[in-house]
């Protein structure tokens, strides 16, 4: 089976430091090479856009963003394969008894046929914008079966939701200019639903069927620190950028 991997470097750190930090981490050996807090993408809107719950009457609105800041961290592990994580609580800006705890695992892939955003990238047509966000944003895809929403309590206790991606022909983007689909800060977009066969909602108590889970999430990402185990590839993320370092693809046996 092929998968791919996520082999440039992260741009938009102004200030690296070698401080520890704490940070969940892949099953296997990995170095961090960057981590960010994680907000919505700007004040009063969204980081979690659930449309669908919404609209089935099973939230008090769409909006959810992070309790605290959340925390998206790249790795590269002992293979010099590169992953990612989302962490965090989401809640209803409405309603704070509706929340889900974010367990997201990534993997790099290449850039997807369809891209949202792009027309904020540089350039001076829509193709010279769109090759722009294909050679300078980073993409991901949801790890199957580790791309988790779930909520011990509140109005979604006992509920465990599996992403996948809503659209085959788009992925996670990352990156600046449009990446998350909303202004030209560092960022993160994607659009979800449910693998309802890996997949329980349960709303006040009740398991329900009728739902697809559609949503987006739309984020800013804030540097952080990155720990010393990173070494030469932490500096030089800084040093050269998004788009410093080119891209490699992997087969995995």
């Amino acid at each position: 089976m092929d998968t791919r991997f996520l082999s440039s470097a992260i741009a938009g750190i102004a200030a690296v430091s070698t401080a520890a930090i704490v940070a969940p981490a892949p099953a296997q050996a990995a170095n961090i090479v960057a981590s960010y807090n994680v907000e919505a993408y700007k004040p009063g809107s969204h980081a979690f856009w659930m449309n669908d719950l919404a609209n089935r009457g099973y939230a008090t609105n769409k909006d959810f963003v992070f309790e605290t800041p959340g925390m998206f961290t790249i790795f590269e592990d002992e293979a010099g394969d590169f992953t990612a994580t989302l962490m965090g609580r989401i809640v209803n800006e409405k309603d704070s008894n509706e929340y889900f705890d974010v367990d997201i695992d990534f993997f790099g892939v290449d850039a997807p046929a369809s891209l949202k955003g792009q027309n904020k990238a540089p350039g001076s047509n829509g193709a010279e914008k769109t090759a722009w966000a294909k050679e300078n944003w980073q993409f991901f895809d949801f790890v199957s079966g580790e791309a988790t929403l779930s909520a011990d309590g509140g109005r979604y206790a006992g509920s465990t939701i599996e992403f996948i991606q809503m659209d085959s022909k788009k992925a996670v983007q990352f990156g600046t200019h449009g990446a998350n689909d909303k202004n030209k800060k560092l960022g993160l977009s994607t659009w979800f639903k449910a693998d309802k066969s890996l997949s329980t909602l349960v709303v006040d108590g009740d398991a329900k069927t009728d739902y697809n889970f559609k949503g987006d999430i739309n984020v800013i990402l804030e540097p952080k620190p990155v720990p010393e185990p990173t070494g030469v590839l932490g500096i030089s993320a800084v040093a050269v950028g998004l788009a410093g370092l080119k891209r490699k693809q992997r087969n995995a046996k």
